[in-house]
């Protein structure tokens, strides 16, 4: 007998009668209270428990959003907080849930019959609506839209603590797909640029915590933090209080955070390490490996293959092309564009 399965038909079940009758939402507080919001008091340092899974089910329950992967991120909760949207509203668009540097597009966003779709860069929405032949709207990074996950005088207590802090993102695996890279060697590089830091913070994707990465950093005298789990909606709140938190950050490759970093005017330096990746499925590692090998990818390591103590106008060009600095919206421009389809 699968009791997991059953939980899941009987949670479902329940959702939909429940809707049917209008208390739907009585539902959602129940099931987020009980499975995600505990987790909103733990400290960033938490990281086993923060990377503890949400089962899906129970996220397709407490995320009212149509098109599920909208809320990866916790995104449309914290685009719907700041343009003033109710949280029991779903979105009647389609958000990427990160930078893509390739042209690939999520499938799941092309098969959408939602009428926009929404990104960060006006190069990327110019594309989305040429290949997806819809309207796509850039709103540029979507961190700036969360709020910080720690009060001002938690961060002030964290930033005595922490000093001058170098912060760190090592490659991560994806959901399915797992990472390979020689963990001796970045640490011996990350002992070098760290020299007058006062701290050294690694940044844990939650799948890494969960492949047991986190205990070599430990060893070498690092603090972990991680963001979360990919289901949790302070997943965006976390680390835009990791990142502000820091005075420089590095990355071992092209990520979503490399944008983030200079939005919240982080300097930023990327040092490529040989990496691999493995797992079962083949269409996943092709897209990877297109990623890495693509001219966009390779224009923006270019940018960032150096330590510098500021942020420069190329660099910052260079985010802003990629990210859309210039098309972070007001709360007014916000709404209009995620209630404009009704």
């Amino acid at each position: 007998m699968d009791i997991k399965k059953i939980s899941a038909d009987i949670l479902s079940g329940l959702f939909n009668l429940e809707g049917r009758v209008g208390k739907s939402m009585v539902i959602r507080k129940w099931v987020t209270s009980l499975f995600i919001l505990w987790r909103s008091k733990l400290p960033l340092t938490q990281i086993e428990k923060l990377s503890k899974e949400i089962p899906f089910h129970i996220y397709l329950i407490s995320t009212s959003e149509l098109h599920k992967s909208n809320d990866w991120y916790g995104t449309a909760s914290w685009l719907k907080k700041y343009a003033h949207i109710p949280q029991t509203v779903s979105l009647k668009v389609t958000i990427e849930h990160g930078f893509y540097p390739s042209n690939e597009i999520f499938h799941k966003d092309i098969k959408s019959d939602l009428p926009i779709m929404v990104t960060m860069a006006k190069k990327r929405a110019a594309y989305l609506s040429l290949k997806a032949k819809k309207k796509s709207i850039s709103i540029g990074p979507y961190i700036h839209y969360a709020q910080d996950f720690l009060s001002p005088r938690d961060y002030q207590m964290e930033k005595e603590r922490l000093g001058k802090n170098l912060l760190v993102f090592p490659y991560h695996s994806t959901g399915i797909s797992k990472v390979n890279y020689d963990k001796k060697k970045l640490c011996k590089k990350i002992h070098e640029i760290g020299k007058g830091f006062d701290s050294i913070r690694i940044c844990m994707y939650w799948k890494d915590v969960k492949h047991g990465h986190a205990e070599y950093f430990k060893k070498q005298g690092f603090e972990c933090v991680t963001a979360g789990y990919m289901l949790d909606p302070n997943f965006l709140p976390r680390l835009k209080s990791i990142i502000k938190l820091s005075d420089f950050t590095v990355s071992q490759g092209v990520g979503t955070q490399v944008g983030y970093c200079i939005l919240l005017h982080k300097p930023h330096y990327i040092m490529d390490d040989r990496h691999f990746y493995t797992g079962t499925d083949k269409d996943e590692l092709k897209l990877i490996r297109k990623g890495k090998n693509c001219s966009n990818y390779k224009k923006i390591e270019t940018a960032f293959n150096h330590i510098g103590k500021n942020i420069s106008q190329y660099q910052y060009d260079i985010v802003n092309y990629y990210w859309g600095l210039d098309q972070i919206k007001s709360s007014i421009q916000l709404r209009k564009i995620l209630e404009s389809p009704r």
